[in-house]
């Protein structure tokens, strides 16, 4: 089975693609991903922070 995307991928996906092509530790990967929900989370705080105050 061919597996064709509709879109392609995105600069930063490609970077993480990248980085994680080795092998990443369960430790290692969790928390990057609670840093990366984080930043996230923040990014959306500070968005809604703003909207606020307008």
């Amino acid at each position: 089975m061919e597996n064709n995307l509709q879109t392609p991928l995105t600069e930063p996906q490609l970077e993480l693609l990248k980085m994680f092509s080795h092998k990443v530790d369960d430790a290692d990967w969790i928390a990057i991903k609670r840093m990366i929900v984080k930043y996230f989370a923040q990014k959306a705080i500070n968005g809604a922070d703003q909207v606020w105050e307008e």
